[in-house]
């Protein structure tokens, strides 16, 4: 699997005067590709093993 940068950091910033605080807010978006089909492994839920956690 390989994690590509769909869009860089997003900063935004507001301001409420009224109150005198600003508030902040950044983000940054990832995409994730698979580029070896070859190496993908399935992990399924354990089957009930009589009762184990009961």
């Amino acid at each position: 699997m390989k994690t590509y940068i769909k869009r860089d950091t997003n900063v935004e910033t507001f301001r409420d005067i009224d109150h005198k605080t600003t508030k902040i807010n950044a983000d940054k978006i990832y995409g994730v590709a698979i580029v070896n089909d070859a190496k993908i492994v399935r992990i399924t839920p354990a089957t009930d093993a009589g009762g184990v956690g009961k």
